[in-house]
């Protein structure tokens, strides 16, 4: 009963204010390598103004993607994908983001994280964005699962270089947006440096609600949003999209073994 309630509370909000101004983040599942449920995908995204995927395997699947939000949706849908793989294994995956057209005026990549030590299994990606009047840099990470808590927790130590990157890359503006999969609840010790930061570094998402579809339902918090809410007062709330899932076994194989997370954000005034 307290699932289905909270459940029914994200639904309540996202229903309540008509989908409008919504930045989101999607582990959805190796895009374009495994089988995959284009329709049911295309419908949660587009519930969202932008969504940053991760575990895009290839351009192919993107742009099917892309083509099944256009074939049912009267918005336009356009995309951006990262200029290459990042991983240090065979199995490599891109950075991308899909929007909506008449939301996104501006869209400018930054690029990857310059790493100093090989800090991270798949380097954070970012994107400028400008969304109405709320221009921000949207960055993209996928920390390591690893074969211990204690590597996962090294990366998540490291996000606070992450965060200081953007923040000069994009020195005029001061909106850095990070979210993805983190393979850490947001209240591991592991994100205190980043938390710490200037003490105004915030993650979005609730860490008792969980983002990650196991075979009977939902399992780990895993996925989030962290931003500053000295500089990004326009943030109203995060929270979890729930679809219905009739079969949870089913829909971990051919959507997502993830739950998409999403800001809503005021884009008529922005403070940088």
């Amino acid at each position: 009963m307290k699932k289905l309630l909270i459940s029914l509370l994200f639904i309540f909000l996202l229903s309540s204010d008509g989908f409008s101004e919504t930045i989101a983040s999607y582990n959805c599942l190796r895009l374009g390598q495994s089988k995959k449920d284009y329709p049911t995908l295309a419908k949660t995204i587009s519930q969202f103004d932008i969504t940053g995927l991760i575990e895009v395997m290839n351009v192919e699947g993107l742009i099917r993607l892309v083509d099944t939000l256009n074939t049912n949706s009267k918005i336009k849908w356009n995309y951006i994908i990262s200029d290459k793989k990042v991983g240090r294994t065979i199995y490599k995956e891109y950075f991308a983001y899909v929007y909506k057209e008449n939301k996104i005026s501006l869209v400018r990549p930054v690029g990857f994280y310059e790493e100093f030590a090989d800090e991270f299994e798949r380097e954070p990606y970012g994107v400028y964005f400008k969304m109405n009047n709320f221009d921000f840099t949207f960055v993209l990470c996928h920390l390591i699962y690893g074969n211990s808590i204690n590597e996962r927790e090294e990366e998540a130590r490291n996000l606070v270089y992450v965060y200081e990157y953007f923040r000069k890359m994009t020195s005029d503006d001061k909106d850095v947006i990070i979210a993805g999969d983190f393979n850490l609840g947001a209240n591991n010790e592991g994100f205190i440096p980043l938390i710490q930061r200037s003490g105004s570094i915030h993650y979005m998402i609730n860490p008792t609600f969980k983002t990650t579809i196991g075979a009977t339902g939902l399992v780990n918090s895993y996925d989030n949003i962290f931003i500053s809410i000295q500089y990004t007062w326009e943030a109203e709330y995060g929270a979890v999209f729930v679809p219905d899932i009739a079969d949870y076994k089913i829909y971990r194989k051919t959507v997502s073994d993830h739950l998409p997370v999403y800001i809503k954000v005021k884009t008529t005034f922005d403070d940088d």
